[in-house]
């Protein structure tokens, strides 16, 4: 994990947004925001009901962000709420290890607000801090348009496309686009 400072800043609605390291006290709101947004999108590869762990399961996987330095969890926090969270891994095989993969939520309420960008322009200014990180990758479905428009206007290039790699259903298949940006 690399040192972010706590941010704050002011959303079009005039809500008071922080951005945040992830805390392992925060591991029972971490996972209320996990079960919300499964079950509020299709933009996700997991279902609501792959959402199976326990809160201490999730004080765990925070404690292990913490303790990886090619990781970060960032938060994004409404008051006492969490409202968008983002993660980061970086790979750990050697031949790997100059980039990692990024994925990024925000309860459907909040959309439209500039989270999401803030949580990958905050991501963005600690890759580019880490000497040993050049590459931040990333999969979005081809049918989520805002969060390519974004990934777009923060520089991301598109490097492929999975055809027909995420099944939605019986005859329903959504292709990914694999966007990355250099931050070296």
């Amino acid at each position: 994990m690399g040192f972010v400072s706590p941010q704050v800043v002011t959303l079009p609605n005039g809500t008071a947004l922080t951005v945040r390291i992830a805390e392992p006290a925060d591991a029972s709101q971490v996972l209320e925001h996990t079960k919300q947004v499964t079950a509020e999108t299709d933009f996700l590869v997991t279902t609501p009901e792959e959402v199976t762990l326990t809160v201490d399961e999730e004080r765990v996987w925070i404690q292990h962000h913490l303790d990886d330095p090619g990781s970060l969890l960032l938060l994004a926090c409404a008051g006492p709420q969490v409202i968008g969270i983002l993660s980061f891994r970086r790979e750990s095989r050697v031949r790997l290890s100059h980039h990692g993969s990024l994925g990024v939520s925000v309860q459907k309420a909040w959309h439209g607000q500039g989270i999401g960008r803030k949580l990958v322009e905050t991501l963005l200014r600690w890759a580019e801090a880490n000497p040993w990180l050049e590459k931040v990758c990333l999969e979005v479905f081809t049918t989520n348009e805002p969060a390519i428009h974004l990934y777009h206007s923060l520089g991301f290039q598109e490097e492929g496309r999975r055809r027909r790699h995420v099944k939605l259903g019986p005859d329903a298949y959504v292709d990914v686009l694999v966007m990355c940006k250099f931050v070296k």
